[in-house]
């Protein structure tokens, strides 16, 4: 006689296999606006042509660096480091060259403004992971918001920033190995 699995080992095996499932650490975000805007900031540094940023600002206009935005956080949320790291060069490479001619100006401020306003958080967490790969790429992005355009936003950057945060601190503690 086979004996039969009672409903508390049925539901533990269930749950079991879920949660690797659900804290498997695979992307099931696509990284297509990433790609396809890494690919156009690359020709954009290359060739410098006030034509090729066309491309960039067709980014803007559909709305596809909210995505880019949305994606960056998402990675930051489920801990996918790799790709925390790459879309926040990304997104500080874009504020960087947004900055860099009149044409993109508009656009890149709205990137600042969508980061500062409803994306700061994503920043703490950034600041907060304490490994060197990631808050570089967070102070990098950072300087790139208080930078663009001579200045713009550092007001609100100020005004936004909780600068009481217990990881800056540490993040500016200088190590007697390295006087």
């Amino acid at each position: 006689m086979i004996p039969k699995e009672d409903a508390s080992s049925q539901y533990s095996r269930y749950t079991n296999t879920n949660k690797k499932s659900r804290f498997a650490p695979d992307s099931s975000m696509d990284d297509g606006v990433l790609d396809n805007l890494s690919s156009i900031l690359s020709t954009l540094e290359q060739e410098g042509n006030l034509k090729y940023y066309e491309p960039l600002i067709g980014v803007f206009r559909k709305g596809f660096v909210v995505q880019a935005v949305q994606s960056w956080s998402y990675y930051a949320q489920v801990n996918n480091l790799p790709k925390f790291v790459s879309s926040t060069k990304i997104l500080a490479t874009t504020l960087r060259m947004a900055g860099s001619h009149e044409l993109v100006n508009e656009y890149g401020s709205n990137l600042v403004n969508i980061i500062l306003k409803d994306q700061i958080t994503v920043l703490y967490r950034g600041l907060n992971n304490m490994r060197a790969s990631i808050t570089n790429a967070i102070i990098s992005l950072m300087m790139e918001i208080i930078l663009f355009n001579s200045g713009q936003h550092v007001e609100e950057m100020v005004y936004r920033f909780d600068f009481s945060l217990p990881s800056l601190s540490k993040i500016l503690n200088i190590n007697k190995s390295d006087i």
